[in-house]
């Protein structure tokens, strides 16, 4: 299809529509496949997030995953 880029969006705030060129920018400078992008949340608050989660045994066994409404 001649395309370079492709984006996903999975945000229903608006704003953060703002940040897609300077997100693309900086994937594109570093020559990064994949870039993700979220904004800080408030506790209680119904929306999704990307949440680093670690094994408090084992730190170096960690995740990084999407947890929608918690």
């Amino acid at each position: 299809m001649g395309k370079e880029w492709m984006i996903f969006i999975q945000d229903t705030n608006a704003l953060a529509l703002k940040a897609l060129p300077s997100i693309l920018g900086v994937s594109r400078k570093n020559n990064w496949e994949m870039n993700t992008v979220c904004v800080p949340r408030k506790p209680g608050e119904a929306m999704g997030a990307i949440c680093r989660l670690v094994n408090e045994e084992n730190p170096a066994d960690e995740l990084v995953i999407n947890v929608e409404y918690n």
